[in-house]
């Protein structure tokens, strides 16, 4: 339950919590008895938070711990790999995948790896090419999804915002709805963009965009506050007052509103 707990918190973004429940709750409570296997379970979930946070040093830090407590899973290796780029510790982070086989990574996760490690030295086409074969070869969704995801963090870098669009959009329909999520808020803020940078129909379709998250129940205080911003924007003065309307029942404590 705990571990369960400590889950919930990472997948709801709650990254800091994570770790002080990790470190505080489980950790010093002597109540709680661990096996090995889900002490490194924990570590993982705790570096996956620093990473999160940016805080690529203390990610490097927890993983590490992973390793010392048994933990064997290709998905603590590649990620592992990835912590040491960021953290730039870039001969490390080869050297980590340079044993992959001793690791047993497979291919895909090789390859996503790879990405991010040549993404970090500023190797963009070999970064490209890597996500691109992980796409092409993986049958995992969540790679296949942080695969677009760095795609399309490619081509921002490079200012290019309609190849951003382009990649963003591959991967709406390439991916199951439960995988869009991500995908959504990136592709709803490329829109954005490009309506400021004069392209204004692209507002519509973000707005058609933030009505599919509302629909999958992903909607937050962003996403109204979007609406009403796009709306009026593109004059559609009632849409607007409707989602300032919901604005005000779902969060009406917020100041902003009124």
């Amino acid at each position: 339950s705990y571990f369960q707990n400590a889950c919930a918190l990472y997948e709801q973004k709650e990254y800091q919590d994570c770790i002080d429940f990790i470190d505080y709750d489980i950790f010093q409570n002597e109540k709680v008895d661990l096996s090995d296997d889900r002490i490194a379970d924990l570590y993982y979930l705790k570096a996956e938070s620093c990473f999160e946070l940016e805080d690529y040093g203390e990610a490097v830090k927890a993983f590490k711990k992973v390793f010392q407590h048994g933990g064997q899973k290709s998905e603590f290796y590649r990620d592992y790999a990835i912590a040491l780029a960021y953290n730039d510790e870039l001969d490390k982070a080869k050297e980590v995948l340079d044993h992959a086989e001793d690791y047993q990574i497979a291919d895909d996760s090789l390859l996503y790896a790879r990405g991010e490690i040549e993404k970090s030295s500023g190797n963009t086409d070999k970064a490209e090419e890597a996500f691109r074969d992980c796409i092409s070869k993986s049958e995992n969704e969540e790679l296949i999804m942080r695969s677009y995801v760095m795609l399309s963090e490619l081509a921002k870098d490079s200012g290019n915002l309609s190849k951003e669009r382009n990649v963003l959009q591959e991967a709406k329909e390439v991916l199951p709805v439960s995988r869009q999520m991500v995908i959504l808020e990136r592709l709803i803020q490329v829109d954005i963009d490009l309506a400021d940078a004069g392209k204004t129909s692209y507002r519509n379709e973000a707005i058609e965009l933030l009505q599919e998250v509302i629909d999958q129940g992903w909607d937050t205080y962003e996403t109204y506050n979007n609406l009403v911003i796009l709306n009026e924007k593109q004059g559609n003065l009632t849409e607007a007052q409707n989602a300032l309307d919901t604005m005000k029942e779902q969060f009406g404590d917020d100041y902003n509103i009124e």
